[in-house]
């Protein structure tokens, strides 16, 4: 299907802070710090599920998304880079 006006604003980044914003967890534009997020926070993240949402509470903090991927190894580097605009580690 072709993206349409209407349409090619429902991406995943999108829709991930409409749904952090409406359940009042994030401003328009923020994005989710990592560090700090809890276990149901980050379960939100897509292609984070229980499973990894609680791995990556385990291992914090994280330095930057390097150290990240370095402490998480298996995480897939389509994942890595899909968060990446999604969340920060302060």
């Amino acid at each position: 299907m072709k993206p349409t006006s209407a349409n090619a604003l429902f991406t995943p980044s999108t829709l991930l802070l409409a749904s952090l914003c409406a359940l009042g967890l994030a401003a328009p534009q923020a994005k989710l710090d990592i560090n700090h997020a809890s276990v149901q926070q980050l379960e939100v993240l897509p292609g984070v599920g229980p499973r990894f949402a609680a791995q990556i509470y385990r291992a914090r903090p994280f330095k930057n998304a390097s150290d990240f991927e370095h402490r998480l190894p298996r995480v897939p580097t389509t994942l890595l880079k899909h968060l990446e605009g999604l969340v920060s580690f302060h």
